[in-house]
């Protein structure tokens, strides 16, 4: 264990600030950008103030092996009630600190726990640096963190040693999680508590990436080569992140100066073939990345036809992938703040099976996207501002020349999105205790698309604004903290005003965290919902209203414990969320699919455990999720739980450490589910298992890490949606190089 402190700087703004800069139509600001990000003296200029202010620790914590930055540490001022996770690189910040020494308190699992004290002086800001000592080597597959009421979080070490291709893959079997797959190499939905597809937000770096046109996300598109952090938040989130958000929000972080060179190479079953490759350059004041990855399969395969089929086998031939991916990155000082520049480019061609009753040989689906985002920060005394402008080109194209059943197709859909985002945050008062934030959005979007009725361009603008707020020490019984955010919203389309808010109470109970939260959130109606062409058997609905739900309550609580050589985590949450105008697609009397507004009523629980023994390099995890999603009024058979969505879902895994393997078997379980909006014809429920190897060589100063990973072990063909074809086991192989740990 090392702890470096470094001397005081006394600044005139001592508490920090963050904000993204404007940004203009991409190549034009990225080539300025990376004149202006060259090495050079553009740091705020430390001075001395003649004012006194509150005092400051900046940090970092590492590992010690490795001196990687290790996120999700619990850092405690002892004795002052106040908590901080550390950000995906291991960095914090503290703020409003009064003058004298403070003990600070380490926490995190795996690590031994350190405890250090640090003199803050008044108007001053102490830097320090900790490493951290392993208990134990992590085993591999995905590491699931409970932090603070903040859900699920996978950090970048977690993605790599999973060997998942796209971040479907990585949450497919996270606790609480479900992603409904459209076949190998096809779309990718996550749901959560029971929602639908289009119920859950999903924003990489701040940018929506959820589709207008349909209202959903889909994971199959971002490849985890680009990801650095992924945190999962269940339940309505609308008033902390936005519309959309009813059922829950993913947050993907993109891989950015923390990032470190390197190249993989991938290869697996049904013709699979593909690599990576990462450059990286660090300055003094300045950074620059540029990675790129690429994988194809070709996608052949065999299923049991069901008996609406003829029964037998039959091959689907038109299950090929090609995909490909570009991302760049700039960063440093300018303009007396941080600034950061990201453009990500991911071109998308594939088979797609068309319906699952009737399977296409000749589907298509093709798919550009381009976003390039700016970011900018800068300390003010008493808070901090930042900001954000991305742009967003879309290009999809979705093509049936001979289906089994229907007429032709042959949809292009093409997106403009500009939008930007201004926060402001301040801790009032020398205690720190208290947090005030207020932010603002505006998106831009212009969607053509021969889907919508009429062929029209549907041109929008949407504005957000909201307020949020944490007071460290409520005044009640046990001191518990409060967190409180309020959103108002107007939607671009039906130009409608609604509101969100979520209000938590956090205590801290001996070795365990409880809170109680209560929440809304809304959604309004996607543009293929409102104005989806009319075609046969189809029909759209300019009426509907817009997703609600009222009223969330949740009851959650976080447990971590030693018992002699092992250690334990329990955690779970109960929560109760009925959504009222949810909008289902289902058949009239007369056969005629049209979407239409249902309540619904939602409940259930979610549990999750692991157990460690660090000696031998055990690990044993579970989880268990059961939602009751029923309707209410409207669209199904009242009591009956809504079309596809299982009632209970969970899994378990088993993970150890040998011979500088490390291995990891997971197993899957899909509850019982309902293809039509009735208690009937209900589809078996199954389990899937997952093995998961890596290992890791040093030679000649490089880092060698191969992985194997064999995804439905068994062999379990068994499909999510009823007669869809799935090709049974499949593996994947990955041999990734970097410059070691020595070098």
């Amino acid at each position: 264990m090392r702890v470096l402190s470094f001397p005081s700087v006394r600044t005139s703004s001592p508490l920090p600030l963050r904000g993204s800069a404007l940004f203009r139509y991409g190549c034009g600001a990225f080539l300025l950008l990376l004149l202006l990000l060259a090495d050079g003296p553009w740091g705020v200029g430390a001075t001395d103030g003649a004012a006194q202010f509150p005092g400051e620790l900046r940090g970092r914590v590492v590992d010690e092996p490795t001196g990687t930055g290790l996120g999700g540490v619990l850092v405690t001022v002892v004795g002052a009630g106040r908590h901080l996770v550390t950000e995906g690189d291991g960095s914090l910040h503290l703020r409003g600190l009064p003058p004298g020494e403070v003990e600070l308190r380490l926490d995190r699992f795996g690590y031994e726990p350190f405890t250090l004290t640090l003199d803050v002086r008044n108007g001053q800001v102490t830097r320090f640096r900790v490493e951290l000592t392993p208990r134990v080597l992590p085993t591999a597959g995905v590491h699931v963190q409970a932090q603070r009421d903040e859900g699920v979080v996978v950090e970048r070490d977690a993605i790599a040693a999973s060997g998942s291709r796209t971040v479907g893959d990585l949450l497919d079997g996270l606790p609480g999680v479900l992603v409904v797959r459209r076949g190998p190499g096809g779309a990718q939905e996550i749901r959560l508590r029971g929602g639908a597809a289009d119920q859950v937000l999903v924003l990489v770096d701040g940018v929506v990436t959820n589709d207008p046109l349909t209202g959903v996300a889909d994971l199959s598109a971002i490849s985890t080569g680009q990801v650095e952090r992924i945190q999962v938040l269940p339940g309505a989130r609308t008033a902390r992140y936005g519309a959309g958000a009813l059922t829950g929000v993913v947050l993907v972080e993109t891989r950015g100066r923390t990032e470190s060179g390197g190249l993989a190479l991938q290869g697996g079953s049904l013709g699979e073939r593909g690599g990576r490759v990462d450059l990286v350059h660090e300055g003094t004041h300045s950074w620059f990345s540029v990675g790129g990855e690429t994988r194809a399969h070709q996608g052949g395969f065999t299923y049991p036809a069901g008996e609406a089929l003829g029964g037998g086998e039959r091959r689907r031939r038109n299950a090929d992938l090609a995909q490909h991916g570009l991302r760049i990155g700039a960063g440093g000082d300018l303009l007396m703040g941080r600034a950061a520049l990201r453009l990500r480019l991911e071109d998308l061609e594939r088979g797609i099976p068309g319906k699952a009753f009737a399977p296409s040989d000749s589907a298509r689906q093709a798919q550009r996207v381009l976003v390039v985002s700016a970011r900018w920060s800068r300390k003010l005394s008493g808070g901090h501002v930042e900001g954000q402008l991305h742009h967003r080109r879309q290009a999809a194209r979705f093509s049936d020349p001979a289906p089994p059943i229907g007429l032709p197709l042959d949809d292009r859909t093409r997106l403009l999105e500009t939008g930007a985002r201004f926060r402001l945050e301040g801790e009032p008062g020398a205690s720190g205790r208290l947090l005030l934030g207020a932010e603002l959005d505006g998106l831009r979007r212009l969607l053509r698309s021969d889907a919508l009725e009429g062929d029209a361009a549907l041109e929008s603008i949407t504005a957000e604004t909201g307020v949020y707020g944490e007071l460290a020490e409520v005044p009640l019984p046990g001191a518990p903290r409060l967190r409180t955010a309020l959103r108002l919203h107007r939607d671009g389309i039906s130009r409608e005003w609604a509101t969100a808010h979520a209000v938590t109470l956090q205590f801290d109970v001996a070795d365990v965290l409880l809170h109680l939260s209560h929440r809304s959130s809304f959604s309004p109606p996607s543009a293929g919902d409102l104005f989806f062409r009319e075609g046969v058997g189809i029909q759209p609905n300019p009426h509907l209203h817009g997703e609600r739900v009222p009223h969330e309550v949740e009851l959650g609580l976080d447990g971590r414990w030693e018992l002699g050589p092992t250690e334990l985590h329990l955690a779970g949450e109960l929560f109760r969320g009925d959504m009222r105008d949810m909008i289902v697609w289902v058949p009239d009397f007369r056969f005629v699919w049209s979407p239409r507004n249902v309540d619904v009523k939602r409940q259930g629980g979610e549990f999750r455990s692991e157990l460690r023994h660090p000696r031998s390099g055990l690990r044993l995890g579970g989880h268990l999720s059961a939602n009751r999603t029923t309707y209410r009024r409207g669209g199904g058979t009242p009591g009956a739980q809504v079309i596809y969505r299982p009632r209970l879902t969970g899994g378990a895994s088993l993970g150890w450490r040998e011979a500088g393997w490390h291995t990891r078997v997971q197993a899957r379980y899909t509850g019982e589910r309902f293809p039509v909006p009735a208690a009937a014809n209900a589809l078996p429920s199954f389990w899937t298992f997952e093995l998961t190897a890596r290992g890791s060589l040093e030679l000649g100063g490089w880092s060698v890490q191969p992985l194997l990973r064999i995804d439905r072990l068994l062999d379990q063909r068994a499909p999510f949606i009823h007669q869809f074809p799935e090709p049974g086991r499949t593996f994947g192989l990955e041999v990734d190089v970097r410059p070691g740990t020595g070098r």
